[in-house]
């Protein structure tokens, strides 16, 4: 294995490690110079990686730690099970909650107006903005009693009970008393103060088995943290699907996950899909209960839906990993734990499952057991010990030994940047690029000011994309020459266009656009890949079409008036146009979008109106200097 420099992030008690001699290769081991592991089993990742594999490449902060031991124990990683993540309820941070349900009033353009601003002030717990907007700005779709709870619910977020006390005083004395959230927000109050114990609080909704109420369940029994079964669940049983929305439903879904009630847990989450089949959630809850009752292959479906609704979710990635590794499919077992780590790298669960994964991937039966151990005589870290044994195992040419104490050190310690880097850098050397993604990421987590892992990073990153969409590519080709399918080749000109082959895009992006001409997505995707390919004059005819569609799109107009002076030698036609275009632009976006304001002056510059075209640049300077923008 090839080494440049070693790399040794300074920790208490470390002797100085001195500098190997530099290498020859892109990446930067502590490993000495010792041969290439040609033993080690050789499989490219499926050409599923496409792009989204790598759109995070930005550097994490710097962090104390990936995980401590009480979140992450792998004691043997040849019989340690994969796990199923489920789903906490998402109870802990009622200024989220709070705003999600304003939000989802608002049933109608008019009422996403009003409750836009009171919603996003709540989203971010900001709950003295939020307090003003609901006592001085008219809100239609709350009727007074409403507004009132909803000022008295917020207060005693903001802990001010006494005025959520006389708040709900004055409904009770107006004739309110039958109205069961005022009631449940007395008792809250009670229990936020501390004049009322949680137990009590339980007790109390119990015996009152209040009618079922999504605002009242969701928000007040959930803001005591996760309500007992029988108060969140035995309303729902009874209730028609009508009458509980699919937040609601998904909540009580993860509720019976999490008390292994998996077949009770299918049937609320595909009540909640019943009422919005695009719910992420009810997706990923049903997937989830499904693999862990072991049906594999409707599990996948349910999670490939999820991912598709909502590809940021580090869960949906782990379970859908389990799933084909459970139908046999381990090269995209290994993938969906990459992606899930790259969407978040301390995933517990993520690192637990691929750690064991890829011990079944890269080692034969027992060779773990086989391993010897840290002696007997106390070692100053069993984690470290088995690091310095995978070095050795290098020199030695052993690469079985090498990655089975790599994996050992890990799963004992997954704080220490150095195993990360090395072990990736002997990975990538091996040829299993795709598979040290995850370990460099941890690395340039856990020592962020680094240059060395940095500069191994960014390498791998560049050769894994080019990697990753040169699979794709070929794998789309292959399935395009036995059927023609629309979907596919889309998505064969995306990656082509990602790839910087235009011209191919192109050509794909014609024949998607015969099958139907009327569709604007495809000629505006058309008209993008031409103006990439400095091909102007094709893009700008492949637009004005899209522009009959609808003459007032502000977007449109831009696009077409960007293109008009991108021609290498406009007519003054053209250049009138550009103008007219951009203005109409400017005109709908109320004259305060600057990327349309900007080209507005650059037409009427182009024009020979260099008075009005200073004007709007005046305009944008002052903008800047009110908002303490430099130039």
């Amino acid at each position: 294995m090839k080494c440049l420099r070693s790399f040794e992030v300074e920790r208490p008690g470390n002797p100085p490690v001195p500098p190997a001699p530099p290498g020859r290769g892109l990446f930067r081991s502590a490993c000495p110079e010792s041969p290439k592991p040609d033993n080690l089993p050789r499989r490219t990742l499926a050409g599923r990686l496409g792009a989204v594999l790598l759109v995070c490449t930005g550097h994490l902060p710097c962090q104390a730690s990936l995980l401590t031991p009480a979140d992450f124990v792998v004691p043997d990683l040849e019989t340690a099970e994969l796990r199923i993540p489920g789903e906490d309820l998402p109870l802990s941070k009622p200024g989220q909650e709070l705003g999600d349900w304003v939000l989802s009033r608002a049933d109608h353009e008019a009422a996403r107006e009003e409750l836009a601003d009171l919603g996003l002030a709540l989203e971010g717990e900001r709950y003295g903005e939020a307090l003003e907007i609901l006592r001085t700005r008219p809100i239609s779709v709350f009727e007074e009693i409403e507004r009132r709870l909803w000022e008295a619910r917020i207060l005693i977020e903001m802990e001010r009970f006494p005025e959520a006390n006389a708040i709900l005083q004055r409904l009770r004395a107006a004739g309110q008393s039958s109205e069961p959230r005022l009631e449940l927000l007395q008792i809250l109050a009670r229990v936020e103060s501390g004049g009322t114990a949680a137990g009590e609080w339980d007790e109390t909704l119990l015996s009152k088995r209040f009618p079922l109420d999504p605002w009242l369940i969701r928000i007040f029994a959930g803001s005591r943290g996760t309500p007992r079964s029988e108060l969140f669940l035995a309303p729902l049983r009874d209730a028609d699907d009508a009458g509980a929305p699919s937040p609601v439903l998904c909540d009580a879904a993860a509720h019976l996950f999490g008390q292994g009630d998996f077949a009770p847990a299918q049937e609320m989450a595909q009540r909640a899909l019943a009422v919005d089949p695009l719910e992420a959630r009810g997706h990923f809850l049903m997937g989830s209960s499904l693999l862990a009752d072991r049906n594999f292959g409707s599990a996948r479906k349910a999670l490939l839906r999820a991912i598709r609704l909502r590809p940021d979710h580090p869960e949906s990635f782990t379970n859908l990993a389990t799933a084909l590794h459970r139908l046999g499919r381990k090269e995209e077992s290994l993938l969906m734990l990459i992606l899930a780590l790259e969407n978040r790298i301390d995933s517990a669960e993520a690192w637990h499952n691929y750690l064991i994964l890829l011990a079944r991937e890269l080692l034969p039966a027992n060779t773990l057991r086989d391993l010897p151990h840290p002696p007997k005589e106390p070692v100053s870290s069993p984690a470290r010990w088995h690091w310095q044994s995978a070095v050795s195992a290098i020199e030695e040419g052993d690469a079985e030994a090498s990655i089975g104490h790599f994996l050992r050190s890990l799963s004992l310690d997954l704080n220490d940047p150095n195993t990360h880097n090395d072990f990736a850098v002997f990975l990538i050397e091996a040829g299993r690029k795709p598979l040290a993604l995850p370990f460099l990421r941890a690395a340039a987590f856990l020592s962020p000011d680094s240059k060395l892992v940095e500069g191994n990073l960014d390498s791998l990153v560049v050769e894994v994309r080019e990697l990753a969409l040169r699979s794709a590519i070929a794998e789309l080709e292959k399935k395009l020459s036995h059927r023609d399918q629309v979907a596919e080749r889309i998505s064969l000109a995306g990656l082509l266009e990602q790839s910087g082959r235009e011209e191919e895009a192109i050509e794909q992006w014609r024949i998607v656009l015969d099958s139907d001409p009327d569709s604007i997505d495809h000629r505006l995707s058309l008209s993008r890949v031409l103006s990439r390919a400095g091909r102007f004059s094709e893009a700008l005819s492949n637009m004005r079409p899209v522009l009959e569609v609808d003459p007032e799109n502000p977007e449109w107009l831009f696009r077409a008036a960007w293109l008009l002076l991108q021609l290498p030698e406009p007519t003054g036609a053209e250049r009138d146009e550009a103008v007219e275009l951009a203005s109409l632009a400017c005109e709908l976006t109320g004259n305060r979008n600057r990327d349309c304001l900007e080209l507005l002056a650059r037409a009427l510059s182009a024009q020979g109106r260099e008075r009005e075209a200073e004007a709007l640049r005046k305009r944008l300077r002052e903008w800047d200097e009110a908002a303490g923008k430099p130039e």
